[in-house]
């Protein structure tokens, strides 16, 4: 589609964030099939020009979504390992991180990363950030949490694993998951009264 040049009256990167922005609101609320990149377009207040200057499909939107989120992620897990070494730094971190996340907080969040995890290159993307994430926690736990980096993979995986269970669970029934009593639960699980690991 033949790209048209775009008004200066905003800059290019604040379209695209708004552009984002309302492909978000809409996949969420209407599921990412039944929205097209008309209602984006509209819903954002630009042309579907404009839209096409930015993104060449709406594939291309939900990639660019999904990776600005991954990065945010990184981020996130990134400062949890500056600041601690327990597994309970990194999953309330991660509670942290899901709990202000729009997309985790949706309802229909499911049909998003459906959506999202059937495309190939959105998958690879995905799988990558977690298993990025998986590494930087595994190197940065406590060896008391076990003694090999293989040992502490699967507590990092355990850890992801959980919350990202939590979360989806919330979303369906928000007064039966309380996420404080969750993190006390899951510290329970990972460490000794003393607050040493458990080999895994």
């Amino acid at each position: 589609m033949r790209r048209i040049k775009q008004s200066p009256k905003l800059p290019a990167d604040l379209r695209r964030v708004q552009l984002l922005r309302s492909a978000q609101r809409l996949f969420l609320r209407k599921g990412y099939q039944d929205t097209t990149t008309e209602e984006i377009a509209v819903h954002a207040g630009l042309t579907k020009g404009a839209l096409y200057f930015h993104f060449e499909s709406k594939e291309d939107i939900l990639y660019a979504m999904v990776k600005s989120l991954m990065d945010k992620r990184r981020e996130w897990i990134a400062n949890a390992v500056r600041t601690g070494r327990r597994p309970e730094t990194f999953f309330a971190a991660m509670v942290e991180f899901n709990t202000k996340c729009g997309i985790y907080n949706a309802h229909n969040n499911l049909d998003f990363w459906v959506s999202a995890m059937a495309i190939p290159r959105i998958r690879r993307l995905v799988n990558k950030a977690y298993r990025d994430g998986v590494e930087m926690v595994a190197n940065a736990i406590d060896p008391s949490h076990g003694a090999t980096l293989r040992e502490r993979r699967h507590v990092a995986v355990f850890t992801f694993s959980l919350i990202d269970g939590l979360s989806v669970r919330r979303v369906f029934d928000r007064d039966i998951v309380n996420l404080k009593a969750q993190e006390r639960l899951f510290c329970g699980i990972i460490c000794t009264p003393g607050g040493k690991g458990k080999t895994q």
